[in-house]
């Protein structure tokens, strides 16, 4: 059921963050993905490490994309530049992204380099998407920011997969005492 989910949130997310950015009403895509992150959330088999996720993942995607836009690379077409309207519908973008880090991706965890080849391919696709789809201005030449997002993601699925994996992870608990209290052994021997 989680994976089900995790695949069609996603997808339903990334439509809704798309189609209201091109339709000028941007601030409609941050209700719709905390739906969908909420019920993630509601599904993760721990759920206080899983908000600490999204949240971590969050805040380092949105601040690597926000540094594309700073560079002029691209923006939301309705609000040129890097502007809080950007900030927080990237940042939901990347939230809506964040689940699939403990669910449909996380086997990418243990096959590194295939993560590195998936995020250098796949997501200049979705920003060749959402430009298609009038979300996204994309600074002349195009290519440069698909370069530059090929990097990026390049570099930041396999790094996002660790550490949401890290803090996902179940804790070891500690080794509880036998019991028996620890005494120096005796000399039994005859001197």
């Amino acid at each position: 059921m989680r994976l089900i989910w995790s695949m069609l949130g996603y997808d339903a997310g990334w439509i809704a963050c798309v189609l209201a950015a091109s339709s000028g009403r941007w601030w409609l895509s941050l209700p719709a993905v905390l739906v969908i992150v909420v019920i993630h959330i509601a599904l993760a088999p721990r759920p206080k490490r899983e908000v600490l996720s999204i949240l971590v993942v969050t805040v380092i995607g949105a601040c690597a994309d926000s540094l594309l836009a700073a560079m002029s690379l691209f923006s939301l077409k309705s609000h040129p530049g890097l502007s809080l309207p950007f900030v927080l519908w990237i940042a939901a973008l990347w939230a809506n992204f964040a689940p699939l880090l403990t669910t449909l991706l996380a086997w990418f965890r243990r096959h590194l380099v295939l993560a590195t080849l998936l995020g250098a391919t796949s997501a200049p696709v979705a920003y060749f998407g959402a430009s298609k789809l009038g979300a996204i201005e994309i600074a002349q030449p195009q290519s440069i920011l698909y370069a530059a997002v090929a990097v990026e993601y390049a570099i930041l699925l396999p790094l996002l997969l660790l550490i949401s994996g890290r803090i996902t992870a179940p804790q070891e608990r500690p080794r509880e005492a036998s019991g028996t209290s620890h005494t120096e052994p005796t000399n039994t021997g005859t001197s």
